[in-house]
């Protein structure tokens, strides 16, 4: 295997993964399991034509485009379809494959995705710094012990308070 993966100028576990991925298993004929290249490129085929399932179904494309530009995430989307039942429905993969494709670009819908399900709102107002515990340590320690009381300039009585 190493070698394959040498001459073809790719790691091996990338052939490997090749290899289980594509294998055909013949249940009558179990002698004829094995990979073939013919066969391979038919399973491919078969991945890419699913993933294009947006590009192939014009109403499903403007549905989830619609609810895109509503705010919608592709998580919320997918769910909502799964809750209503419908017929043909997509997963979240599958919007966000679509929304950083091409088409998807072309029609500017990343700027409707945010990373990681974070809403469109909290993505676009900038982040506040938060006062919590440690920063208001740094801050009593950093203005010296006047406010720690009298007994905070002797050595180890930082513990002493107000």
């Amino acid at each position: 295997m190493a070698e394959i993966a040498q001459q073809v100028g790719r790691h091996r576990s990338t052939i490997y993964r090749e290899l289980t991925r594509n294998r055909c298993r013949f249940e009558d004929e179990p002698e004829l399991n094995g990979y073939y290249c013919s066969i391979a490129h038919g399973f491919a085929a078969d991945r890419r034509r699913r993933r294009a399932k947006l590009l192939r179904d014009p109403e499903l494309q403007a549905a989830v485009i619609d609810r895109l530009a509503a705010g919608w995430s592709p998580e919320q989307i997918a769910g909502r379809m799964r809750h209503e039942n419908l017929a043909v429905r997509v997963c979240h993969e599958t919007i966000y494959a679509f929304v950083y494709s091409k088409d998807g670009q072309a029609a500017g819908l990343a700027r409707h995705v945010t990373p990681r399900g974070v809403p469109v709102q909290a993505a676009m107002t900038p982040r506040r710094a938060k006062a919590g515990p440690a920063v208001e340590r740094f801050r009593a320690k950093a203005a010296g012990a006047e406010g720690f009381g009298p007994m905070a300039r002797l050595f180890g009585h930082r513990e002493a308070g107000p």
